[in-house]
């Protein structure tokens, strides 16, 4: 929470912990750097390998040697950052399969591989060079990935963000993502949430429903079997 002497039934004095076991009776160390996880690349193909790049969105370098990449919470010192590793101020970084999943690991670590036919997650702890993680840094869950299509991290109107399939990759060279893809066939093109009552009836009629509208944008048929609705 953020003040231990206020009042415990407010949501606004609480926050997401950071800190691995969380910090009870203490107000805590609150979130971790400007680090995020900013592009993953779970189905490479051909000439690809599978990625996973940082980003550092403040104006200073970040050391985060001994820091810890996994795609498991049941263990999160799968693959350990080498010492003197940095992110200058709003720069970024890309870790292979090479460095997270080798033919032959170094001592200690534990190779993982993305999923990217069902999707998967990847967490970012803070570590110690010698062994060890303290702190939650961030973390991220993506779907089913087509072949060579990443994923990446995009703010909506409100300063949220989430994890989406990307228009491009842009990661060699790595920088700014190239932003969200949209359909290319379906898109959600109306929603409405709070229905009038349009007879006045206050009755529940056909008119007085949600909906959502899908419009298909091809200029052929789409089957929707197996398709999904959810919030």
């Amino acid at each position: 929470m953020i003040d231990t002497g206020g009042d415990y039934d407010d949501p606004t004095n609480w926050r997401e912990g950071s800190e691995l076991g969380g910090s009870p009776g203490t107000a805590g160390s609150g979130p971790v750097g400007n680090i995020v996880i900013n592009e993953v690349l779970s189905n490479s193909d051909g000439l690809l390998v599978d990625a996973i790049e940082l980003h550092n969105s403040g104006v200073a370098a970040i050391d985060i040697g001994g820091w810890c990449l996994s795609d498991s919470s049941g263990n999160f010192e799968k693959y350990r950052i080498p010492s003197g590793t940095s992110i200058p101020g709003g720069g970024y970084i890309v870790f292979e399969e090479s460095h997270f999943n080798p033919a032959a690991p170094a001592p200690g670590q534990v190779p993982f591989g993305l999923n990217g036919a069902v999707g998967d997650e990847v967490w970012l702890m803070q570590g110690e060079v010698g062994g060890g993680v303290t702190h939650f840094v961030d973390q991220v869950e993506f779907g089913a990935a087509l072949s060579n299509e990443s994923f990446g991290r995009w703010e909506n109107s409100e300063g949220k963000a989430y994890f989406s399939p990307m228009t491009g990759r842009t990661l060699d060279p790595p920088g700014p993502n190239s932003g969200p893809r949209i359909g290319p066939e379906l898109v959600i093109s109306e929603v409405m949430y709070n229905p009038p009552d349009p007879d006045g009836d206050g009755g529940i009629d056909p008119a007085d429903l949600e909906f959502i509208e899908i419009h298909n944008t091809s200029g052929y048929p789409v089957t929707l079997t197996d398709w999904r609705l959810r919030k």
